[in-house]
């Protein structure tokens, strides 16, 4: 890196204290020169914008020869690559700043930088030799070397520090102002001029990452993480500069006739033929600047009577006897302006009806206009046929207020019939064009979005029983239509219980809904938006969301109405039969749920294959309970959950869970199947161990033993003894293997605590067994202080399959509902064309690659009967096509689709000449057309029957399915 001098400057001297050339006494004051320079990385690079370097200055008698004093300062460069210093005020590496030999007459400076901070300096040209103006340092602080020159220069005589002027003053005299703080010199004209004034001392700390700590005011210093210089105020920090970036820099190479040859990037000249300079830019030479033409400058007299004499090219004056402006061409007085007739302005008014009627002090109406405006005050007798407020030809008329800019304009009257107010035009199209739009605050295309987002957009009010704001479609379309963006697209309020803010009501018997909601935004979209079609939200902590009313039961009526009084809930639903019904699985029969639920805050969990009609995740992830209403101890056939494996309508296999077959005896489960349990195989194959079933109510234990001298008694866990029942009737069953050789053995004392094993024939054997128990489990009294009887079961009847009703629905064509889905969803788009051309080797699009195809064909737009892309749409394909040329090994198919409006076969023309529209863009954008194709369905695959405009706008479409290999 080698540091360029373009600019060297010594413009001033620092003055730090006062001067009195009278006096006699030594000046002190001069103690430093401005120095500045343009650093730059190499010849041919850019300035070193925004760099910390280590500036070094070296004074020597000789050019090369050995400094007598050198100091070196570190300095950031600016944006522009320039360092800034006063030498003098530098960290001294050798001598003093008194030792430099001012009288000898020879004095050099040579300036070098280090600019990697490495102790590696660089000169910055060659020593300079100074001149005149520093050799005044050295006069100025009493130096002697000679008996003076014998100039007639003009020298300072200081007057010290003064409130205001001396009353009397010389040539020369000079003066410092404490009252304004600035210094003055008088001059040869007798007049102050100021020679200086006080500025504010900055204490430069230098670079840091973080701010100083205990800062006091006037400290600056570099932040090295934001790149930008702050100055303490007293209070904060503030911005004093920050880091530009690096611009261009010309080489000049002077004024010649014709074009250098050889030219390099930036060099620039001045063509004297042409009188342009150029510039070269790497491959031409374009116009820099070019002359221009000079002016003609007039000196004004002031105002004769008469014509002045001996006048030059120029002058002017004005003429007061012919009350005319004259100028002087060089030979003679030319009229430059004169004025008009002899009448003065008196009155210049409208008149009621609107006419513009002149007075003057020659006439009362000496001119009238033949045209009307329209006054402030009104108009009266106007013709509402011929005299109107608006526009003649195509242009649009706007209302302002409060200022003349763009976001003035209140009212935009197109020159159709659209009227706009706080905006200009409506480029949502797919809500549909409107007479009258009104933008309200905050809108995406307000002309004045400052406006509080909180202000409506229109209000309507009204006291009696017909409507404040009333809408009706004589076709298929809204009578009111709502949408929002981020808001409630309708919204009704209400503070009495009697009263519905929103009522929809469907009078048809053969199908119809009282109110639809849709949306085409996921439920969740980019980690922080949310989608519903509808949303009930509850403010009361007691409150629910959503509440769904089946088989008209009366929303009036609370007693009839069920759900939970103290906790809330999103939604419920009350019903003579069902409350809530969730059917999953619709456009899919091989997987779906009907209803998913998530407990502690949990999202939702669902079977990857298969589908589940609930399915639900939590602390407890489904919770049943089966309550008894009359009887303590429980009654027969109440479960908490119940599950069946079932063909068609016909149970194969069921379960019961937590409930009573018969009252009294309170079962875990009871099932048709085999109980079991899950191992793994030395393969990792999981593998099926079964339980042992009986038909009593038993519990087992086992242990292990020891005979000695033939005899040992076995104490049971005494947590064991306090559930089993020991009698005549129900006898404990023991089990003894023995683990050596011996007579054999026999059990004997058994009871609800243990028993004792003996050898036969009174043997004295030390022999080891293990043994196993079977007891029946005893009675337990329940909660409500009932019996439940387990002691006395055996093959206890058993509850039968649960009875069930099972609902009957048109069937759902899975290819119709998948039809179904909007152009907007990509991965949905995808499958389906990957199914027609029956390719399995679609691309999985990441997310952000989703979200560009999503709002590519989200925001295309056709005109109806038209292959045309709006250009509202093209932005949106501009960045599908980036991806897919970053994406060559991508193949694509286009598929296009028309309204209902002509005839088919016009219809499939057209939808081809669309995918091949959206095909010729992204073309033209540089997407291999050879990884393109396009198929045109016309108007067999509409997204939507309805016949409104809206519907037609999104069935005019081009969809995309995009492949990793040619399908």
């Amino acid at each position: 890196m080698k540091a360029i001098l373009l600019i060297l400057l010594f413009p001033l001297f620092l003055c730090v204290s006062s001067v009195n050339a009278q006096s006699g006494s030594a000046i002190t004051g001069l103690q430093g020169m401005n120095y500045q320079a343009v650093l730059r990385k190499t010849s041919t690079q850019g300035v070193a914008a925004n760099l910390t370097c280590l500036l070094k200055f070296s004074f020597s008698a000789t050019s090369g020869g050995l400094p007598v004093y050198e100091e070196v300062q570190g300095l950031v460069s600016s944006a522009q690559g320039i360092v800034s210093a006063v030498i003098g005020k530098g960290t001294v590496l050798k001598g003093s700043w008194s030792a430099i030999p001012w009288s000898s007459g020879t004095v050099y400076l040579q300036a070098s930088v280090d600019m990697t901070n490495s102790g590696s300096y660089d000169p910055i040209g060659t020593p300079v030799q100074m001149f005149a103006v520093p050799y005044a340092m050295y006069a100025a602080n009493g130096g002697s070397g000679g008996t003076g020159g014998s100039g007639t220069g003009t020298g300072i005589s200081w007057k010290g520090t003064k409130t205001i002027a001396p009353l009397t003053a010389i040539t020369g005299d000079a003066y410092y102002n404490s009252t304004d703080r600035k210094s003055y010199i008088y001059d040869s004209l007798g007049v102050w001029q100021v020679m200086t004034q006080d500025g504010n001392g900055i204490s430069w700390l230098g670079q840091f990452t973080v701010d100083p700590s205990s800062p006091v005011a006037g400290n600056a210093y570099y932040n090295m993480t934001d790149k930008k210089s702050y100055i303490y105020d007293g209070s904060a920090w503030q911005i004093m500069t920050q880091d530009g970036a690096d611009g261009t820099t010309l080489v000049w190479l002077g004024t010649l006739t014709d074009a250098p040859v050889s030219p390099a990037i930036n060099q620039a000249y001045y063509n004297s033929t042409d009188k342009k300079s150029y510039i070269y830019d790497g491959t031409g030479w374009q116009t820099l600047t070019m002359d221009g033409i000079q002016g003609v400058g007039i000196t004004w007299l002031g105002s004769f009577a008469t014509a002045p004499a001996t006048p030059t090219l120029n002058h002017a004056y004005y003429n007061t006897t012919d009350r005319a402006a004259y100028i002087y061409d060089g030979a003679a007085w030319q009229v430059l302006a004169e004025g008009g007739t002899g009448w003065t302005l008196k009155t210049l008014e409208f008149q009621n009806n609107g006419v513009l009627g002149l007075a003057t002090t020659a006439s009362a109406d000496t001119l009238k206009a033949t045209k009307k405006a329209w006054l402030t005050t009104g108009n009266t007798g106007t013709n509402s046929n011929t005299e109107f407020i608006g526009t003649l030809d195509t242009a649009a008329f706007a209302v302002k207020t409060n200022g003349n800019g763009t976001q003035q304009e209140r009212i935009h009257f197109t020159n159709t019939s659209r009227i706009f107010v706080n905006g200009t035009a409506d480029t949502a199209s797919s809500q549909g064009q409107a007479v009258l739009t009104v933008f309200g605050g905050g809108a995406p295309l307000a002309l004045n979005p400052s406006e509080p987002s909180t202000d409506h957009a229109i209000n309507a009010y009204n006291s009696n029983s017909t409507a404040a704001i009333y809408g009706r479609n004589y076709s298929n379309g809204y009578g009111i239509q709502g949408v929002s963006s981020a808001g409630a697209g309708i919204y009704g309020w209400s503070n009495t219980k009697s009263s519905l803010p929103i009522k929809g009501e469907n009078y048809s018997s053969q199908g119809g809904y009282g109110i639809f909601g849709s949306t085409r935004s996921p439920y969740l979209y980019s980690g922080n938006a949310y989608g519903a079609g509808v949303i009930g939200w509850s403010q009361s902590t007691a409150g629910i969301g959503l509440m769904g009313i089946g088989n008209n039961l009366d929303y009036t009526n609370a007693s009839l109405l069920q759900g939970p009084t103290t906790n809330g809930a999103g939604v419920l639903g009350n019903g003579s039969y069902y409350g809530v019904v969730g059917v999953g699985g619709v456009s899919n029969g091989t997987m779906g749920v009907g209803v998913a639920g998530g407990g502690n805050n949990m999202p939702v969990v669902a079977p990857a294959t298969g589908g589940a009609g609930v399915s639900g995740v939590g602390y407890i992830g489904v919770a049943g309970f089966g309550k008894s209403s009359s009887n303590s101890g429980g009654d027969a056939g109440r479960w908490g959950a119940y599950f069946e494996s079932r063909y068609g309508s016909t149970p194969i296999g069921y379960i019961y869970i937590a409930g009573q077959a018969a009252a009294g005896t309170f079962l875990g489960f009871a099932t048709t199947g085999t109980k079991s349990t899950i191992v793994k195989d030395e393969a990792g194959t999981r593998r099926l161990l079964y339980c042992p079933e009986a038909p009593e109510v038993l519990f087992q234990d086992y242990g292990t033993g020891e005979l000695t001298n033939g005899k040992a008694h076995i104490d049971l866990d005494k947590l064991l003894t306090q559930h089993i029942l020991v009698d005549a009737k129900h006898p404990l069953k023991v089990f003894i293997q023995l683990e050596g050789d011996c007579n054999g053995v026999f059990v004997t004392n058994k009871s609800a605590t243990g028993f004792d094993v003996k050898e036969l024939q009174n043997g004295s054997s030390n022999v080891a067994f293990t043994w196993q128990i079977v007891a029946s489990r005893a009675n337990e009294i329940s909660a409500t202080g009932s019996e439940l009887n387990y002691a006395d079961q055996r093959f206890a009847e058993a509850p039968g399959p649960l009875p069930t009703i099972e609902e009957t629905r048109p069937v759902i064509d899975s290819a119709a509902a998948a039809a179904a889905v909007t152009a907007g969803k990509a991965n949905e788009i995808i499958a389906a064309a990957a199914a027609k051309s029956g390719a399995t080797n679609k691309v999985a699009l990441k997310k952000e690659e989703a979200t560009i195809v999503n709002k590519a064909f989200s925001n295309l737009q056709f005109a109806s009967a038209k292959a045309e892309i709006a250009k509202s749409s093209l932005s949106s394909m501009d960045k599908l096509a980036t991806l897919l040329t970053t994406h060559p090994e991508w193949h694509v198919i286009l598929s296009g689709h028309t309204d209902n409006e002509g005839t088919p076969a016009f219809n499939q023309t057209l939808s081809e000449k669309r995918s091949e529209a959206v095909k010729t863009y992204l073309t033209s954008k540089g997407v291999n057309a050879d990884h393109i194709t396009t198929i045109g369905y016309g108007q067999t695959k509409p997204l939507s029957t309805e016949n409104t405009q809206v519907a037609k706008e999104k069935n005019r479409r081009v969809e995309i399915a995009i492949y990793s290999e040619r399908p």
